[in-house]
Formats: structure tokens, C-alpha cells, sequence
């Protein structure tokens, strides 16, 4: 598997409000999910009440499916940061595994935001957690909201869609690829295990046979 410090990454991109580096980051981890857990990637479309034989459908047809319905879909937004960090779950000061809550809220934020249309009001985008959320005011409420149209305005759903399918298909592909590699060691390392364990047991019964000659040689 592709390690890395997801908390870190992500929330550094956050409170530096760049929406950009927050979203690659929560959709690497998504494409991570996909390939190594396929099956809590299918529960979250399911469960969200995105409709489709998803048992039967390829990688990349479920990021399509996933890509068509996550800007109108809440339920999907909330339940993709949920799953993203219970993936990612860090042991607190008993040694027990939870999530982190102000990163779930933070990833939905950020996904909620990303993919708000651009004839939307920035301004209650940004307020639709806040109160509840005091992390949603680092990434929109101190940001002007001119600066913010500015910047991401311009960017249609079209194309905001479909750079997010490309980070999920990237990382998908970079995972099976790391996947392939480990196998690969694995086998190598198996390999070479096996040669030594073939070449000191050959050792063992040459030396055996030989002994044998030798005492047999003396009897006579």
C-alpha cells in the first residue's frame, strides 16, 4: 500500500486554504480505498442511495459513477470524508483506534465547497457548518468572497469533476502498481529463500554421501 501522512497533508493544505491541496489529498485516499478496500467503497455509494450493479462494475466505472453524483449527493459528501478517515484512524492516549472529528467535518467542508456550483453564493457554502464547525472558517469564511469567485468561479462542475476523477484514477492505478511491486518482492524473496534452503539441504546430503564412501572405503 501507498503509505502516507494523510493528517498532515491534509489538514496543512486546510488551514493554509488551499482547496486545491485539500481535495487531491482526500481523493488520493479515496483511490487508495478502492483498491484496497473495494468493498467500503461500494457500501459508501450504496449507503449514500447512488444506484448500480456495483458489484460487477470496474474501478473506473465506480469513480464514474461515484464523480456523476458526489456535487449533488450530501449524503455522499459526508459519508466520503467519514470514510476516508475511519481509514485513517490514529490511537489516542489509551492505545484505542478513533477517528478525528474536526478532519471528518474539515473533509466535508472541503468537498461541499469544491463542488459547489459556480452560480452558488460562496458566502453560504462557506456558513453551511459553520457554528457546528469552527473549522469551516479556515478555508472560506476568511477568504473575501470576491477573491473566492474569483479564484474558483471561473471553474465549471465539468471540469472540477473531472480533475477530481483524475486524482481517484491516478492514485488507483499508482496503488495497484505498489500492490504488483510488493507481490513481486514477496515472490523474489520466496524464491531466494527456497534456493538457499535447496542448496544447504544439497550441502547436507553431498556431505552425507560422502561420509558414507569414506566409511565404507576404510572397511575395506
Amino acid at each position: 500500500m501507498l503509505y502516507s501522512d494523510f493528517y498532515n497533508d491534509f489538514l496543512k493544505s486546510y488551514d493554509e486554504k488551499n482547496l486545491e491541496g485539500s481535495i487531491t489529498s482526500l481523493m488520493s485516499e479515496l483511490g487508495n480505498i478502492i483498491v484496497t478496500d473495494r468493498g467500503d467503497f461500494e457500501d459508501l455509494l450504496s449507503e449514500s442511495g447512488v444506484q448500480g450493479d456495483l458489484n460487477t462494475m470496474s474501478d473506473s466505472q465506480l469513480v464514474n459513477l461515484y464523480i456523476d453524483n458526489i456535487s449533488n449527493n450530501k449524503d455522499l459528501q459526508i459519508g466520503t470524508s467519514l470514510l476516508i478517515n475511519h481509514h485513517n484512524k490514529q490511537s489516542n492516549m489509551d492505545g484505542d483506534k478513533q477517528m478525528d472529528d474536526a478532519c471528518v467535518k474539515a473533509g466535508y467542508h472541503t468537498i461541499k465547497i469544491y463542488f459547489s456550483e459556480p452560480s452558488e453564493n460562496y458566502s453560504q457554502a462557506v456558513g453551511l457548518v459553520a457554528g457546528a464547525v469552527k473549522e469551516s472558517a479556515k478555508l472560506g469564511s476568511k477568504i473575501a468572497e470576491g477573491q473566492q469567485k474569483k479564484k474558483y468561479g471561473a471553474i465549471d462542475m465539468a471540469t472540477k469533476k473531472q480533475e477530481a476523477k483524475n486524482i481517484i484514477s491516478q492514485q488507483v492505478l499508482a496503488q495497484k502498481q505498489a500492490e504488483l511491486d510488493l507481490k513481486k518482492s514477496k515472490q523474489e524473496a520466496n524464491a531466494k529463500t527456497l534456493r538457499i534452503v535447496l542448496l544447504v539441504g544439497g550441502g547436507i546430503v553431498a556431505l552425507g554421501v560422502i561420509g558414507y564412501l569414506i566409511l565404507k572405503l576404510r572397511k575395506k
